[in-house]
């Protein structure tokens, strides 16, 4: 009897573990895939699991504990579908940003039913078949171990590019088999002849390519109504939707669109601000999300013989040419695709490149601030060779700069002057900074719009009379200006792996885009630092010796107290010391998804 209820324990830790690693990817598909959503996630997460368990405290379930934990299955499917229809139930469009006060609520409320569940059987599993309380040590072992388990194989399913559907279904089967069988041995025989016959109805009638299609139709007619969705492609990070919208090539992937061919005009203007700069390029390498038609832009010019294309995503591009559209094969021949980790890659290259373009989009983000910081830089200089040139893109402004992108562009300015002697602008929504030790780069549009004509056939990708608009004077001086202004009033906030400003900087206007509240707490506890957290502490320190001193509590109650505190700080601690590891995890190594 004890052997089997440890076997249900190790089963409850396998699923949960499991659903919650499928669940998180689903999450964040919806809610941006950055940092304020994997707080979000977390914090509910544990909030339910804690409802759950005080509701297991006061209600008996009336079923055999080894029946119990089959309420994973409805409370996975629920969850499943309220995380997928979250933007739909809240009134936020996928091309949106989710409003950050939006975002904690709705993630508030999606996460309670796997987690309800989980705290629920954790508490039951407590208790033996007398109602009376056992080892709580040897069940939160036991637990742990198949949450061990469980996450080391979806883990590994993952990184083998199964699908999600497919990792629940079999995850079912192997919580719902020895479910049956130990059913079976009680003799409950109608309800061991169900367990198969559901688990092979469930199976065969839904098939998990059916699930997953009806999952990325829904996606792609939300992000692009009307196009022609053609299929998927999936790597260890994440899954991706291609297809063709308005006669051109789209992948979709995070809610929203990260590659679109031919993209002529975008594509042709930075080809002309970045070769212009260095006309002579030969080997040019592209770092970032949206490069493709910039690297085929780039590849009609003769003079450019090697493009390297290098994404955050390692096996996006493999992947990707897989599928590939056969009309644009033909102009993959000057492109190579290392597949490799970014920074890696140039440690492992150095003075190897002429040019070297930096295209992420401005997201808060800790994967993305990894390719902002003066560690990056100084991998950057190392990939270029003596006279290269590093082009960096930022949001900046058309008309008006507002503080917070005022900070973003002053802290990249002097993260890069740590690096490189020369830094030029190239101003706009779109901002660039042109980063070099070489003398010759330029802030004129003149002299380089004739060095944009002097590229052979250059004209086929861009009027060179049109460089001289890329590069106005007066919008230079006046952006430049506001850059400089500003850190003569802050000068500290060079951007680094260990203290990423332009990380911070980021939040603020995603919290200002999005989410009052949250943009003024932000801002509060940016400009106050330390001091709001000291203030709690030292409010709990004089209420506590004044407790102590007047005594008016018997011993007992005060050791009661002392415990539950002293819980709940640890609790507070490591979570919080947990997301700080990922957040470094993710700075040094790349995404955690």
């Amino acid at each position: 009897m004890i052997m089997r209820k440890y076997s249900v324990i190790f089963l409850i830790g396998f699923f949960s573990l499991i659903a919650q690693t499928l669940l998180f990817r689903e999450f964040f598909q919806i809610f941006e895939g950055n940092e304020l959503g994997l707080s979000a996630f977390f914090s509910s997460w544990l909030f339910w699991v804690a409802a759950g368990a005080w509701l297991g405290k006061k209600i008996k379930w009336f079923f055999s504990f080894e029946s119990m934990p089959l309420l994973f299955l409805p409370a996975y499917l629920l969850q499943y579908m309220a995380i997928l229809y979250s933007r739909t139930w809240s009134g936020i469009s996928f091309y949106e940003v989710f409003p950050c006060e939006k975002m904690a609520m709705i993630s508030f409320l999606v996460n309670s039913p796997v987690s309800l569940v989980t705290g629920f059987l954790f508490t039951q599993a407590c208790r033996d078949q007398y109602g009376r309380v056992i080892s709580v040590a040897k069940i939160y072992l036991l637990e742990a171990i198949g949450s061990f388990t469980g996450g080391m194989l979806v883990t590994l399913a993952l990184s083998l590019t199964f699908s999600s559907e497919q990792i629940f279904l079999a995850a079912l089967f192997l919580l719902m088999a020895p479910i049956a069988l130990l059913q079976r041995e009680q003799k409950k025989y109608l309800i061991s002849g169900l367990y198969p016959l559901l688990i092979l109805l469930f199976l065969f009638s839904v098939a998990p390519e059916k699930l997953s299609r009806c999952h990325d139709l829904y996606f792609w007619n939300n992000i692009l109504p009307g196009g022609h969705f053609q299929g998927r492609f999936t790597t260890k990070k994440t899954r991706y939707l291609y297809g063709e919208y308005h006669d051109q090539f789209q992948v979709l992937s995070w809610g929203k669109v990260c590659e679109t061919l031919p993209n002529t005009q975008h594509a042709s203007e930075i080809t002309a601000l970045t070769l212009s700069q260095k006309s002579n390029a030969e080997k040019v390498l592209i770092l970032g999300e949206s490069i493709l038609g910039i690297g085929l832009t780039m590849a009609k010019l003769p003079s450019v013989r090697e493009i390297t294309l290098l994404h955050d995503d390692e096996e996006y591009f493999p992947a990707l040419f897989k599928i590939w559209p056969s009309s644009y094969r033909e102009s993959l021949k000057k492109i190579k695709i290392p597949g490799q980790d970014i920074r890696q890659f140039l440690s492992s290259h150095p003075d190897s490149y002429d040019l070297i373009l930096v295209h992420f989009p401005p997201a808060p983000s800790a994967v993305i601030n990894r390719y902002y910081t003066e560690e990056f830089n100084h991998l950057l200089k190392q990939a270029l060779k003596k006279d290269g040139v590093a082009a960096i893109q930022f949001s900046g402004g058309e008309n008006f700069l507002g503080e917070e992108l005022i900070r973003i562009g002053s802290s990249l300015y002097l993260t890069l002057k740590s690096c490189f002697l020369n830094i030029i602008l190239k101003p706009g929504e779109e901002s660039w900074f042109i980063a070099s030790d070489w003398k010759e780069i330029s802030s004129s549009a003149s002299i380089l719009s004739e060095r944009f004509r002097s590229i052979d056939k250059s004209g086929r990708i861009l009027s060179p009379e049109r460089v001289l608009s890329l590069y106005p004077r007066d919008r230079i001086d006046f952006q430049m200006k506001l850059y400089r202004d500003y850190l003569n009033n802050n000068p500290v906030l060079k951007n680094t792996d260990t203290l990423p400003h332009l990380y911070l900087f980021r939040l603020l206007v995603y919290g200002k885009q999005t989410g009052v509240l949250f943009n003024r707490l932000l801002t509060s506890l940016t400009n106050k630092g330390l001091f709001p957290f000291l203030v709690l502490i030292l409010i709990y320190g004089i209420f506590r010796l004044i407790y102590l001193i007047k005594g008016r509590s018997q011993k007992q109650t005060a050791g009661v107290f002392d415990s539950y505190f002293l819980v709940f700080s640890t609790g507070f601690i490591s979570l919080s010391l947990e997301l700080i590891l990922m957040f470094i995890y993710q700075t040094r190594f790349g995404s955690i998804f």
